[in-house]
This record gives C-alpha cells, sequence and structure tokens, in this order.
C-alpha cells in the first residue's frame, strides 16, 4: 500500500508534470505548482529540495515508466533473425511512446516529452542516456546484421535515426494524419505500423547501404 509520503510525492510529481508541460521549466513556478497539488511549498523542499530537483524527479518518472514497462530486446533475442529482431524493436518502441497519448492527462506527458525532444535539458540528457544508450548499440547491431556493414558506418548511423524517426512521426503525428484526410485511426494498430515501418525500413536500408548480404 502506498505511503501518505510517497502519496504526497506523487501528487507533486503528476501536478508539476502538467505546469511543466504547459509552461516548460522556466515559466513554471513553485507555488502554481504547490496550488496544482494542494500541498505546501515546504512540501516540495521536503521531497525534491527544490523546483530543480522536482524537475528531475518528473522527467526520472516519466523516463522509468516508458523504459521500463516494454523491453526493447526479447529474450531469445540470440537465436531470432535480424528482421525479427527489428520487428520486436519497432513495436516495442510504438507501444513505449504511444503510453504518453494513454494516459488520461490530455497529453501532457506527450507535450512535455516533445519539449524535451526540441530542447533537452540537462536532467533529461542524463537520464535518457542511461536507458537508451544500449537500445541504441542495439539497433545499431540489428542493422550491421542485416546489410553486413559496420556498426560504426554513417549508412547504418543514418539508417537507424530513419527507423527511429518513423517511430516517432507514427506516434507523435497521428493528428495530423486527420488533418490531411488519412486514415489517423490506422496510427494507434500498433502491429500494422510496425509492420509497415519494418517493411518499408528494410528495403530502404538494403538499397541506401548497398546491402552485402
Amino acid at each position: 500500500m502506498e505511503t501518505s509520503l510517497n502519496s504526497t510525492k506523487s501528487l507533486i510529481i503528476k501536478a508539476a508534470l502538467g505546469i511543466f508541460a504547459q509552461k516548460g521549466f522556466k515559466g513554471a513556478t513553485v507555488r502554481e505548482i504547490c496550488a496544482a497539488a494542494d500541498q505546501s511549498v515546504g512540501a516540495i523542499n521536503y521531497h525534491f529540495r527544490d523546483k530543480q530537483g522536482l524537475y528531475e524527479a518528473v522527467t526520472q518518472a516519466l523516463l522509468e515508466e516508458l523504459m521500463l514497462n516494454t523491453s526493447p530486446e526479447p529474450q531469445n533475442s540470440s537465436t531470432m533473425q535480424p528482421e525479427a529482431r527489428l520487428h520486436f524493436l519497432v513495436t516495442s518502441f510504438l507501444k513505449r511512446f504511444g503510453m504518453l497519448f494513454d494516459g488520461g492527462d490530455n497529453g501532457q506527458r506527450a507535450i512535455f516529452m516533445l519539449r524535451e525532444i526540441l530542447n533537452p535539458s540537462a536532467d533529461f540528457t542524463r537520464l535518457f542516456l542511461s536507458f537508451q544508450a544500449w537500445q541504441k548499440d542495439y539497433l545499431l547491431r540489428i542493422i550491421s546484421d542485416l546489410t553486413g556493414c559496420r556498426p560504426e558506418s554513417p549508412e547504418v548511423a543514418r539508417s537507424a535515426i530513419s527507423i527511429i524517426g518513423q517511430c516517432f512521426h507514427f506516434v507523435f503525428g497521428r493528428r495530423l494524419f486527420g488533418l490531411l484526410g488519412m486514415e489517423a485511426s490506422q496510427a494507434k494498430e500498433i502491429s500494422k505500423c510496425a509492420e509497415h515501418i519494418v517493411k518499408f525500413s528494410l528495403g530502404g536500408v538494403k538499397a541506401v547501404t548497398g546491402a552485402k548480404k
């Protein structure tokens, strides 16, 4: 059962996420966060030291939710073909970032994440790298296995960026699809989106790298 201290901390983090999403770190004030959480300034000082500590806690809570709820690498990865590993990774990515829109918070988590993607803070950069560094290497190895190119080659790096970019667009661009007269609902069908991204990427990766396999 959640203790009263943990409950207070969670309430403050939830309220702060909404304020930071709307106004950013500089625009948000401790007092308005306190008002939104119905807590005192002393509670923030006790749990987080100051606004900077609170922002770090919000960032960590969001990244932990995204990164720890789904695994980008299957347990039997060593016995899987690179195409299957890529499909698993893309599906994991779409599920993970799709969570940003499924929390019943009017997209506040997604807005917070987009702010950080466009202008990463020091806290976000440090925490993001701690979660994501090995996953980047995993994707590079998949592309290397698909093409026979070295993981550190520029072609492999650009191919990885392209795959990640497609995933981002399917998640964050879902509302734009509707404005363009496309079926926005398809962006929510993870299995179909993942299959399309993988098929599209396999052809593209092999073309731009001059695949040796």
